[in-house]
């Protein structure tokens, strides 16, 4: 009796999450009975109505926005969008009660490397600018201090 009960109470959630989520989406323009692609997610996960949603549900916002490049890379059609079933999906896969899996710590594996490779990215460019900016400056000095000494 309490599985059915468990099951029945799971049911009207998902229910109650995804009739939210549409009528959110809605007032957003965002058609979810269309493929979603990747702005119409942000768009929607930024509004502070889906963050309530989601917060209800027993979802963490910020880590549903952190996490929806690797959603994009796993469930994308060929034109990159999702379906709204994904997403009710991804949004009730972050519950807090539900246990971490292999394809969950994959996952997170593939978000911190991409969190890794852009980091690195930035820093290398970053060092870049510098070293070139040090390489100018140092130009510069060497230009001025022949351009002194060269009368002696």
């Amino acid at each position: 009796v309490s599985a059915i009960g468990s099951t029945e109470r799971e049911e009207i959630t998902v229910m109650s999450l995804a009739t939210d989520l549409r009528a959110a989406m809605a007032s957003l323009s965002i058609d979810a009975e269309c493929p979603l692609t990747r702005d119409e997610i942000e768009t929607t996960i930024c509004d502070p109505d889906v963050a309530l949603i989601v917060d209800q549900a027993g979802s963490d916002i910020v880590t549903l926005a952190d996490m929806m490049h690797v959603v994009f890379d796993d469930l994308a059609d060929e034109q990159g969008n999702i379906s709204f079933s994904d997403f009710v999906e991804t949004i009730l896969s972050l519950r807090g009660t539900n246990p971490a899996k292999v394809k969950d710590v994959k996952a997170q594996l593939r978000a911190i490397k991409v969190a890794i490779t852009e980091a690195e990215v930035a820093i290398r460019g970053a060092v870049f600018d510098e070293v070139e900016e040090i390489r100018k400056e140092l130009h510069h000095f060497t230009k001025e201090y022949r351009e002194e000494h060269q009368d002696d």
